[in-house]
Parts: structure tokens; sequence; C-alpha cells
């Protein structure tokens, strides 16, 4: 690798090795993945390469063809990010508004809330009202009943007063 890329053979390739190892970890490397099956085809075709390219110490022109098409993939991706940045800024207005309709919504259960009590109140009113208004009913019903009763003694009254009266007036002529 360190001939195909013309790095200077000062490059210790013993010291490169170990340093990618411990860089990169075992079990992230393209030829130990198939055991998961996680990697995408143009990735296992560049690392095919660049072994190839090790194996042979010449950079294959293929890798330009992968190197092309990883270019276009990432024009796609940026892309990608643009719509996936949009969508979240719509994600956020719509949250926001979201927040302010169930702030709206909470501020209208607590006005229900007050009309509920009101209208509760005005109810219980109305009931005490009712009760009084059936007692006062009550009471002028006893009370018609009485005058009912004392109408009748009255006109036997007025009846008595009137024929005394006449009598009074009237002289002696009514005794005969």
């Amino acid at each position: 690798m360190v001939a195909a890329l013309d790095l200077s053979q000062s490059i210790n390739e013993t010291l490169l090795e170990e340093a990618v190892k411990q860089v990169i970890r075992p079990g992230l490397r393209h030829h130990s993945g198939k055991e998961n099956g996680i990697y995408s085809p143009i990735v296992a075709e560049f690392y095919s390469l660049l072994c190839r390219a090790t194996a042979d110490g010449k950079i294959p022109d293929e890798i330009s063809e992968v190197t092309a098409t990883f270019e276009k993939s990432e024009q796609l991706l940026s892309i990608w990010d643009d719509l996936v940045r949009e969508r979240d800024g719509i994600i956020a207005k719509r949250d926001t508004a979201i927040a302010k309709r169930d702030t709206a919504i909470a501020e209208l259960g607590a006005i229900v809330a007050q009309r509920e009590a009101i209208l509760a109140q005005r109810e219980a009113t109305i009931a005490e009202r009712r009760e009084a208004i059936q007692e006062i009913d009550k009471k002028f019903a006893r009370y018609r009943t009485r005058f009912r009763k004392q109408r009748k003694l009255l006109v036997i009254a007025l009846i008595i007063v009137s024929l005394i009266c006449l009598m009074l007036i009237g002289g002696p002529h009514w005794l005969k």
C-alpha cells in the first residue's frame, strides 16, 4: 500500500500496521464485517480494490470509478440532509403550533370549568327558589282554603246583618 501511494520508504510498514490496529477496531474491518452481513456493495468493492492494490503495489483504475460513485451518492446524501433539515424545521414549527394549541386548549378548559361551576351554582339557586315557590304555593293554597271557609261565614254574617238592618229600619211591621 505504501508503494502504491508513492509514500517515502522511511515509513515502517510494521509500525503503520500497528497504528492502524490501534485506531480501527477489528470488528469494524470490512473483511470481518461479513460476519454481521452489514456492509454495502460499494464498500466491499472498494475494499477488494485496496486489497488488490496492496498485493500488486499499484492502484487499480476502478478505484476512480468507485470514488465517482461515492461522490454521486455523497451529493444525494447532501440533498437528503437538506430535506431532513427542512423536515426538522417543519416539525419544529408544528411542535410550536401544537404547544400553542395545547396551551389554548388548557385555557379554554379552565374557562369551561369556571362556567360549569357558575352553572352549577345557578342550578342550585334555581332549585332553592323552586322550593321556596313551592312553599309559598302551599301557604297560598292553605290561605285560599281558609278564605273560602271564611267567605262562606262572611256571606252568612252579611245576610244576617242585612236582615237585622232591614228589621230595624223597617220597623215593627216585620215582626208581624
